[in-house]
């Protein structure tokens, strides 16, 4: 070959792996001037400044004149590329709101925008699992399933008045299809489905939505049986009758206790302390806990954590 080959434009079989090729060729550009992309999953945020949301468009633009202007709707991998790449764009943006929503100045509308983000990425899965073209992907799709996006709007939803009656019905309408979608999260590492199991109940008894007086929905009643399982669990020791730990109120299944009741569980995670006793806000600890404990979730084994239907 004695010239360098053109670029074939348009889309072609390789158009999801070039695009995602595309994506990670922006991530090491970022790398300039020792600043971590938005994506990068030991990204610290203090070197974020007002380049970044310049820096995301950058990248969604690149990609959308490059491969997804022709992307055909009816083409399956094509679909795929579509909900990825925009849930990566708004999955950096999300994460950039986070220095905002730690900071004590944040105010209501900050945490409604980072709400919105949130649902756009929850609303992109959930349409990935009702399209049937995209079965077949659903190894994929569930694999990179943003828990940021999720715990994000459940913190937001533990804050009354913050969304409209409206808007936090279709908020746990969300929740709701993501319990559905994703119910696998029981089934394996049991330290993510505590956690997880937590904060929702959380954000429930906190701000429940019109819809409950009809009754609780499935997913919420499962949770409260994970969360009564782990306490069987916490409370009873090997070789050792079922006590009450000393100093920690007895927690009922409906109603998570102020300690939390997840000891057992905070010994996990390379010895991390993950601090699950605490209420869950929008201030560093708080979200350096998400940080962590995503990142593990993601890096372990699946039998790390154990099953939890055991």
């Amino acid at each position: 070959m004695t010239q360098k080959p053109e670029e074939q434009k348009g889309a072609t079989e390789m158009i999801f792996f070039l695009a995602r090729a595309e994506m990670g060729a922006w991530y090491m550009k970022s790398f300039d001037g020792k600043k971590l992309p938005p994506l990068y999953k030991s990204f610290s945020w203090h070197g974020c400044d007002k380049n970044c949301p310049e820096m995301v468009d950058e990248m969604e633009g690149i990609i959308e004149t490059k491969y997804l202007r022709y992307c055909d709707i009816l083409n399956p991998i094509h679909t795929l590329l579509l909900g990825m790449v925009r849930s990566a764009a708004n999955a950096a943006r999300l994460r950039m709101k986070l220095p905002i929503l730690r900071n004590e100045t944040a105010t209501d509308e900050d945490r409604r925008e980072a709400c919105t983000l949130a649902s756009r990425i929850i609303d992109t899965d959930s349409a990935s699992h009702a399209n049937p073209s995209l079965k077949r992907f659903m190894w994929h799709i569930k694999a990179f399933f943003q828990w940021d996006a999720l715990i994000c709007m459940l913190i937001s939803m533990t804050k009354r008045g913050l969304l409209a009656p409206t808007e936090l019905e279709d908020a746990w309408r969300r929740i709701e299809t993501v319990y559905h979608n994703h119910a696998e999260i029981f089934e394996r590492n049991r330290m993510l489905v505590a956690a997880v199991a937590r904060i929702t109940l959380k954000a429930w008894n906190a701000n429940p939505p019109a819809f409950a007086m009809a009754g609780e929905p499935f997913f919420i009643e499962d949770l409260r049986k994970v969360y009564a399982k782990c306490e069987g669990k916490r409370r009873r020791p090997a070789g050792k009758s079922t006590t009450a730990v000393e100093g920690t109120e007895s927690a009922t299944p409906a109603e998570p206790s102020p300690r939390g009741d997840f000891s057992s569980l905070e010994q996990n995670a390379y010895g991390m302390d993950l601090g699950l006793e605490n209420d869950f806000t929008f201030d560093s600890s708080d979200w350096m806990f998400w940080d962590k404990l995503i990142t593990d979730f993601r890096n372990a084994p699946d039998d790390h954590f154990g099953d939890f239907s055991q």
